[in-house]
């Protein structure tokens, strides 16, 4: 499973500006997708010991 979580924003909702709540989706939507991104290539190139055999499984 992979999650970024986080941000440097602390505020009520109603007081965050259109940029905080572009920065709290970055960090925790896109960085997971560019991170998925990355890692499904490597992913890929294992190959099972047995036949029909998952190696991983990834959880969004």
């Amino acid at each position: 499973m992979n999650s970024a979580g986080g941000s440097h924003v602390y505020k009520e909702f109603e007081e965050m500006s259109f940029e905080d709540i572009s920065t709290i989706f970055d960090t925790n939507a896109r960085s997971p997708i560019f991170w998925m991104r990355t890692l499904l290539p490597k992913m890929r190139q294992n190959k099972p010991v047995q036949p029909h055999e998952k190696l991983g499984q990834i959880v969004f």
